[in-house]
């Protein structure tokens, strides 16, 4: 079969790269083009992990990188919680999800925050559940990260990490600068960081890993 010409490769792996950036932190004229991308490519998992979760009982929740704010806003639509709170790296988003749920959060009912899970914005012992979808990627000191986690979480607190199968994601093009991490290596660094009773959820190529604050 004949290859493509060479530019038509170059302008394919230049475009791929450019994803994988914007998935990283959507920025610039794309920014809610790139939100409504992730809104949709990651539809199934988010509703998969919001299952897991099990939300009930006016839980205090915190989601860590909301994108566009679409995972918040089904939850606080459908769930009878206590409040949710969002945080994101991206002022874009940030201005996305703010619109998307300004209802909520005029009534009390939201927070959304700038913000790094390196250095969360929040007081100790705060949240009932913690959770983060396709973002464990992007962080950039991962110990430090879940060190954080474990410090706004109350005493037996959960924490929902959920990922793509690293061998899948490996697949992606636009993933080659992401940093893929398999359950296993999650596992090891959520007990270094003090978490206990840490389980396996999977449903087909997504894994969600569920661990509590002793």
């Amino acid at each position: 079969m004949k290859q493509a010409p060479f530019w038509i490769k170059r302008g394919d792996n230049m475009l791929q790269r450019w994803l994988g950036n914007q998935l990283r932190q959507p920025r610039g004229l794309f920014s809610k083009w790139i939100g409504n991308y992730m809104q949709k490519g990651n539809l199934t998992i988010n509703r998969w992990t919001t299952e897991v979760m099990d939300l009930k009982g006016k839980a205090v929740i915190l989601e860590i990188g909301i994108g566009n704010g679409a995972t918040l806003h089904e939850i606080v639509k459908t769930v009878d919680i206590g409040s949710a709170t969002g945080i994101d790296i991206s002022n874009e988003m940030l201005k996305q999800a703010r619109k998307r749920n300004l209802k909520y959060i005029e009534q009390g009912l939201m927070e959304l925050r700038y913000g790094d899970v390196m250095d969360l914005p929040f007081e100790d012992i705060i949240f009932d559940k913690v959770f983060s979808i396709h973002t464990i990627y992007f962080w950039i000191d991962l110990n430090r990260s879940f060190s954080e986690i474990h410090r706004v979480l109350k005493p037996g607190g959960k924490v929902y990490i959920s990922i793509t199968d690293r061998a899948q994601m490996e697949k992606m093009q636009r993933t080659n600068s992401f940093t893929l991490l398999d359950v296993t290596e999650i596992e090891n660094l959520l007990q270094r960081n003090h978490f206990t009773s840490v389980k396996r959820h999977s449903n087909g190529v997504f894994w969600c890993l569920e661990a509590t604050k002793g």
